[in-house]
């Protein structure tokens, strides 16, 4: 079984019920039709056999191979551990790939004037509980921030778990000379934006970021931002 199909088992499969009232009620009306046609007609034992082998065969493909079938589906979903580590798999991957997309060199000291600002939280779509209790999500939310010399870049978009793959994504350009000031509220999250701009990051739940010169420290991002704000290539720019 390939990975999508497990992450998606592992959220939509239903937990196994035997449906064992209405198995009885089946198996009690069938054994008294064949009690009442054994009256009425009176057929060969053989034949007796046959239709009562038959009323076992359809209970078994109505009611046990079903009930084994989902049970089989349940059993062999992944872990709670598992689905975690996919997930941090797959966002490290959007990150690694956001860094392309802006064709960022992470290796580059020169390149970028700050630690870039990233943040992964769950925002919805299909949701299940573990067996630790903890509630997961398919949908998860990501934002970055690299900080180039003159301006700021921002990438965000969602992922997809279930697709296992970005579902929406867009960027945007913002220069230190139009941003107002960086605001952090606290919003039942938090939010995080640039005023001045339309860029603005609400989140509560994350995932830890591992990197170097990656962070998810809003408070360093945000004395990071002031300071560029304020550097003499911001003033330069100004004119």
């Amino acid at each position: 079984m390939d990975k999508k199909q497990q992450i998606d088992d592992w959220y939509h499969a239903p937990v196994p019920e035997f449906q064992t009232k209405k198995a009885v009620y089946r198996f009690l009306w069938l054994f008294i039709t064949l009690l009442l046609v054994y009256w009425i007609f009176k057929p060969h034992i053989l034949i007796l056999i046959v239709l009562f082998a038959g009323i076992l065969a359809l209970l078994y493909f109505s009611f046990l191979k079903p009930y084994f079938t989902a049970k089989a589906r349940y059993d062999g979903r992944p872990s709670d551990d598992q689905i975690d580590k996919w997930i941090e798999e797959d966002m490290n991957l959007v990150i690694n790939q956001s860094f392309k997309k802006f064709d960022i060199d992470e290796e580059d000291e020169d390149e970028l004037k700050a630690p870039t600002f990233i943040i992964c939280n769950p925002i919805g779509g299909a949701s299940n509980f573990g067996s630790d209790g903890e509630n997961r999500c398919a949908l998860w939310g990501f934002h970055l921030l690299f900080f180039k010399e003159d301006s700021v870049l921002y990438y965000h978009g969602t992922f997809d778990s279930i697709k296992d793959s970005i579902i929406a994504e867009a960027n945007e350009r913002v220069f230190y000379k139009d941003i107002k000031s960086p605001k952090v509220e606290d919003t039942g999250g938090t939010t995080f934006s640039l005023t001045g701009t339309d860029i603005s990051i609400y989140y509560s739940i994350i995932m830890p970021v591992h990197g170097k010169n990656r962070t998810s420290d809003v408070n360093l991002t945000v004395r990071a931002i002031e300071k560029l704000m304020h550097s003499t290539k911001y003033k330069t720019t100004q004119g």
